[in-house]
């Protein structure tokens, strides 16, 4: 079994994507439709990704705020954008993802870090994944299911400033699945460092897809 300690109270911000400059609302939506399949072209790491994006439309005097359901294909999403009169702000996109972790058995149960027991929150479900990645040969892929809390959260905040429009896109987590240190302080095993690593590929490659600037990284055992 692999234990994973879960804190509500510290979330780590293991990667941020940064795109400064953009043209209003306008130049908002051209990343957003550039990204979605991006982070879609990397589905061997996050698995299967739907979200909701909320955004604001003027109605009359008063804006009316409206949640629309995405996935990484942005075919539906730019209907949804061509069939209204006026373009809507992007207020801020909540993604789901089911990602693959590597891991030497074929069980992970989350403990509550927060608790004075370290009481156990509940086990992950788990379906085997195939890979020719060459990692440690004790470890298998495995792909996330469902969690009884979230493991990995992409979300996605906007920066609607009138003279130059920005936008995040922030990848963190409340465990140490994806760290080389954990929570405690302890060193990261084998598992802990192979999916930094399978992370740390796959949000190279959004990046490069959709031109955005990494401005956060995990840092590195030697750095600290």
């Amino acid at each position: 079994m692999t234990e994973t300690y879960w804190s509500s109270h510290f979330e780590r911000e293991l990667y941020e994507l940064n795109w400064r400059a953009l043209s209003g609302s306008a130049g908002l939506w051209r990343v957003v439709l550039s990204l979605l399949p991006a982070i879609g072209a990397q589905g061997r790491v996050f698995g299967r990704i739907d979200g909701t994006m909320r955004v604001a439309r003027q109605a009359g005097s008063a804006l009316a705020f409206e949640e629309w359901d995405v996935d990484v294909d942005p075919a539906s999403l730019r209907r949804r954008l061509d069939a209204v009169a006026d373009v809507p702000e992007p207020i801020e996109l909540s993604l789901r993802c089911r990602p693959a972790l590597w891991l030497p058995d074929d069980r992970v149960q989350i403990i509550d870090y927060d608790d004075a027991d370290f009481a156990a929150i509940g086990d992950a479900t788990i379906a085997p994944e195939s890979s020719d990645l060459e990692v440690d040969p004790s470890l298998k892929l495995w792909r996330v299911a469902e969690a009884p809390v979230k493991l990995l959260t992409l979300e996605v905040v906007f920066d609607l400033d009138e003279s130059a429009a920005g936008m995040l896109l922030q990848i963190s987590s409340r465990c140490d699945l994806w760290c080389d240190t954990r929570l405690d302080g302890e060193p990261g095993a084998a598992h802990n460092l192979a999916n930094a690593a399978l992370l740390a590929r796959a949000v190279e490659d959004v990046a490069l897809a959709a031109k955005a600037e990494i401005t956060r990284r995990p840092p590195s055992r030697t750095s600290r």
